[in-house]
Formats: structure tokens, sequence, C-alpha cells
């Protein structure tokens, strides 16, 4: 899993984000995992490995350009969440 001080780093780059875009007046909203997982992933995965294993096949198959990408970082949740918010918030 992550060590503490990963996790800690994430956390404090997580609320410099957030201080940021509250001191220039950016709107944001806070998405959970499962909010977009359940909107473009297969009904009834679970566990991290079929998650990630979803999200790449999923990835590839809405956007076969990015393939190689997908394939060398296993997972394609960055770009799914991206589509999710495309196509709730247009």
């Amino acid at each position: 899993m992550f060590s503490a001080k990963a996790l800690n780093s994430a956390m404090r780059s997580m609320e410099a984000t957030l201080v940021v875009l509250e001191l220039l007046s950016i709107p944001y909203i806070w998405i959970d995992s499962k909010e977009w997982q359940s909107e473009l992933l297969p009904h009834g995965i679970k566990g991290t490995d079929a998650l990630k294993s979803a999200s790449k096949d999923v990835g590839i198959r809405r956007f076969p350009q990015f393939k190689e990408l997908i394939q060398k970082r296993k997972d394609a949740d960055g770009i799914l969440i991206a589509e999710y918010c495309r196509m709730k918030y247009k």
C-alpha cells in the first residue's frame, strides 16, 4: 500500500491545491472514485486489481489512440475521470 510518508505528502499536496483554488476563487467539486466508476466501469467489479484491469480495458476501448500509454500506466483512471466530468458537467 502507501507508506506513511507518501500518504502525508499526498495529503499536503491536496491541501495546498485546495488552498490555491479557494484563494483564486476557482470553484471545484469533489468526486469520489465510486461515482465515476459506477458510470463508466462494468457493474459488480470488486477489488483494486479488478478495478484497475477494468479501467484499463474500458480506457483502451474508449480511447484507442492512448492504448500504449494506458498499458504502460496499467489503468486509465485519469482519462476516465476527465471523461466522466465531460459527460456530466458539459
